[in-house]
This record gives structure tokens, C-alpha cells and sequence, in this order.
């Protein structure tokens, strides 16, 4: 996936290296990656219930499994197509679980579903595209799974039910996704899925957010002035979005939408970025994998109060993260060229 950068806006403070204490977080380790040194992955996606962790890892052509209640590496799901010449037929790219069952995006415009016991893959899903399939998500009400073709021309999404058989109900162009298509969240109080576009309609400072129902209808897509979507995390009837640079204000901001009144009610500069975003209630923090020109950061936000906590110097390629609900750990990977190990997961928690 191609992740744009950003400088933040608001006045830069002192910054540690890799390991150093933060307000609200310390590193308390790292969990090792077997294999080939990791020098890009794809998403990361913990499943809550289970208490276990998957990073897409596309060096070892495989999902890394990570035990979150132990902080530990303890095995992988293979048979994916891995690096090629083109990132945008690279993968693994999303994933996430239904139950007993692992949904992985992949290189090849296929969705590999995986039995979580065994570790076989099951079944392979084409959605029709030329390219990978970047990222997931999932209604568990209706049992369904969107998936998104962010690099084909035109982009467009996928709805498939989870239920035996996996058929496919609708494939949903989004022409107006001029600039790839970004990660989505199913929201349950509105029963509608939305979905990140970064630029909407070929207008640099533009953004949108595509808003479908499971059914396979596109309800509508929300505008996003002076917002270009990637990161997505949701609280109530708010969702967080991480907006990243643009060529004219090369500067993240955090777009909130109201999904009731289906609009864009706040834009705050210096939160944004284009990684992936993870919110933890219980803290009241979002933890954003924010990528900026030059370098990385993991930014720490109150996304209540809409102001940045703190932050942490990352390094280059740590754009992915999640939050443990059971133990507020929070899972961060890093890959071998600048960061501080061979390709491994740094773990922080609160701090006391």
C-alpha cells in the first residue's frame, strides 16, 4: 500500500528514541519475527476475543501470529503470494476473523480464508480484480465481509457473506476514488459499512467517505473538505479519521464525521497521518501510526478532547497498529531497515 506523509502543524516537542518512556505509554519489549527479515507488511488485526494478534507479513508470505496475553510470537499462516515486482500485486494486505475463520486480502485480487485451528487455507476468493485486495471489514450482524480493490482502475469494493459458501452479493465500482481506497470500519448503530477514499473525484484536497449498505447498495459518500482519509476508528456515533499530506498543506489532520447527522463536524490540523489507528475506551486515547515527511510517529491522541497526548519517534515503515482491550498493551511493528531489530513487534503499555 502506498502511504503518503505529513508534517505535523503544531509545534514540535522534544522526542526519544525507539524505547523511551512517553506520557501515557512505555515500551516494555519486543516480540521477535522468524524468517526472512520483514522489510514490509500490511496491516495488523487482533482479535479480542481470542487474545491473538496477525500481521500481514509480506517477506514471509505469511500471517505472523502473535499471542497478546503472553506477548509472544507463536506461529504463522503460509501460502501467500508474498513480495513481487509491483506493490500493488504484493500481499498478504487486510485481514480479519469471523469466528473460527481468518480472511485474508491478498496479492492477487483473491481472498484466502483460513480455518484459525489448523492453520489450512479453506477456500480462495476471487473478487474479479487485476491487483491485490488491501484492506477488510466486517458486520457480524448480517455476516459480512467488504473488501476493498484499492489499485485496480476503477477501485472498488466487494460485499461477501461469511456464512458457508461465501458468495460474493455485490461488487461496487467507486470511480470517484481517484487516489486509491483506504481502510473501512462497519459502524452497527447506523448498520452501514464506510469507507475511506483518500481523494474524491480528482480534487487534491478533497477526500470522501463511501457509505454502503450490507445489502450491496451505495447509500452515498460523504465529503471530506481538506481531509484525505486513511486512518479509521470509530467511538458512539463518531468516527476518527486520520488525514494525510497533501501536495498543497503537507500536513495531517484528524477529520471526525457524526455519522447521524453525515458530515464532517471537526478537522483538527496535527493528528493526522496515513497509517492505521487503534482506540482504546477504556483509556479514552487513540493510538495513530502516522506517517509524516521525513519521518514516522506514533502520535497518542484524546480523541474526547481532540488534542495530541503525546508522541513517539518511530521508524520508517511503522505505519500499522492495535490495542489490546484486555491488558491496554499496544502492538506497533517495525521492519529491519531503521528500526530498532531484524523486523519485530515493539509492545508498549500505560505508563504508571
Amino acid at each position: 500500500m502506498a502511504f503518503r506523509h505529513a508534517l505535523l502543524l503544531c509545534l514540535m516537542l522534544p522526542l526519544g528514541s525507539l524505547g523511551a518512556a512517553a506520557a501515557g505509554l512505555t515500551e516494555i519489549g519486543k516480540i521477535d519475527i522468524p524468517g526472512a527479515p520483514v522489510t514490509a507488511f500490511g496491516t495488523l488485526y487482533l482479535d479480542q476475543k481470542a487474545g491473538r494478534a496477525y500481521l500481514a507479513d509480506k517477506d514471509n508470505k505469511s500471517m505472523d501470529i502473535i499471542d497478546t496475553r503472553r506477548d509472544r510470537y507463536v506461529g504463522r499462516i503460509g501460502g501467500l503470494v508474498g513480495i513481487r515486482q509491483s506493490g500493488e500485486t504484493t500481499g498478504p494486505n487486510g485481514f480479519l476473523t469471523t469466528g473460527n475463520e481468518g480472511w485474508i486480502g491478498d496479492g492477487d485480487s483473491t481472498i484466502k480464508i483460513v480455518d484459525l485451528k489448523s492453520g489450512k487455507i479453506l477456500d480462495s476468493i476471487s473478487t474479479g480484480g487485476a491487483k491485490r485486495i488491501g484492506e477488510l471489514s466486517y458486520d457480524p450482524k448480517h455476516r459480512v465481509v467488504l473488501a476493498a480493490n484499492p489499485n485496480d482502475k476503477p477501485g472498488f469494493v466487494t460485499l461477501i457473506s461469511a456464512r458457508a459458501g461465501h458468495k460474493i452479493i455485490a461488487r461496487i465500482a467507486l470511480p470517484d476514488a481517484t487516489d486509491s481506497i483506504e481502510r473501512s470500519a462497519y459502524h452497527a448503530a447506523t448498520g452501514r459499512f464506510y469507507v475511506n477514499m483518500p481523494e474524491l473525484g480528482g480534487v487534491k484536497n478533497r477526500g470522501g467517505l463511501a457509505v454502503i449498505e450490507p445489502s450491496g447498495k451505495l447509500a452515498r459518500v460523504i465529503p471530506l473538505d481538506s481531509c484525505n482519509p486513511h486512518g479509521i476508528a470509530q467511538s458512539g456515533n463518531r468516527l476518527y479519521l486520520g488525514c494525510g499530506s497533501r501536495d498543497d498543506l503537507p500536513v495531517g489532520s484528524m477529520g471526525v464525521v457524526d455519522v447521524k447527522q453525515g458530515k464532517l463536524i471537526a478537522n483538527v490540523p496535527g493528528l493526522g497521518g496515513s497509517g492505521q489507528w487503534a482506540l482504546n475506551p477504556r483509556t479514552g486515547l487513540i493510538y495513530a501510526a502516522s506517517g509524516n515527511k521525513g519521518s514516522n510517529m506514533l502520535n497518542i491522541i484524546d480523541y474526547k478532547a481532540m488534542k495530541l497526548v503525546d508522541k513517539i519517534q518511530a521508524s520508517a515503515g511503522s505505519h500499522s497498529i492495535t490495542v489490546s482491550a484486555a491488558n491496554d498493551h499496544v502492538y506497533f511493528p517495525t521492519v529491519t531497515k531503521g528500526g530498532p531489530c531484524g523486523g519485530c513487534v515493539l509492545v508498549y503499555a500505560p505508563a504508571p
